[in-house]
């Protein structure tokens, strides 16, 4: 039992691979799902799942909006449907959004070097289901052959 008392939590951040720019004993500066940094205006979010978030930001000035998300690869975001740039604010994703209200919108999406890992994990399995049939009837013919 003294194992699992001093074992370190597994759910916090410390655990986990981070991206550049923060540091491991960061802690986001805000609370809220997503915030305006700069400019005045306001946030509603309408959707929020692992891979994709979805917010009307009614901005009655350009604002900057900041999303407590970790900054990684492969996060496109959009304004509008239009594709914005997105940036990397002390780890947290960082969107420039122009006066009035907008849609706002944050999606995961695959890089060519996670597309590539996918493509060779992918022949990997193949390649081993494949050697496993190729052997299964030298394996069978050997069982019978053998003394018992």
């Amino acid at each position: 039992d003294s194992f699992y008392l001093t074992f370190p939590d597994p759910t916090r951040l410390e655990m986990y691979f981070l991206p550049k720019g923060i540091s491991r004993d960061y802690r986001p500066e805000i609370s809220e799902r997503l915030a305006i940094a700069n400019g005045v205006g306001e946030t509603k979010l309408v959707e929020d799942k692992s891979g994709k978030l979805s917010a009307i930001v009614d901005a009655s000035t350009d604002v900057t909006v900041l999303v407590r998300t970790l900054f990684f690869p492969g996060w496109v975001g959009f304004i509008d449907t239009h594709t914005m740039p997105i940036r990397n604010d002390r780890g947290l994703i960082a969107l420039d959004v122009p006066k009035g209200l907008h849609l706002l919108e944050l999606e995961f999406q695959e890089t060519p070097v996670r597309r590539l890992g996918n493509s060779i994990s992918l022949l990997s399995l193949f390649f081993i289901v494949g050697w496993i049939v190729r052997m299964l009837p030298k394996i069978r013919m050997g069982k019978k052959t053998m003394p018992q």
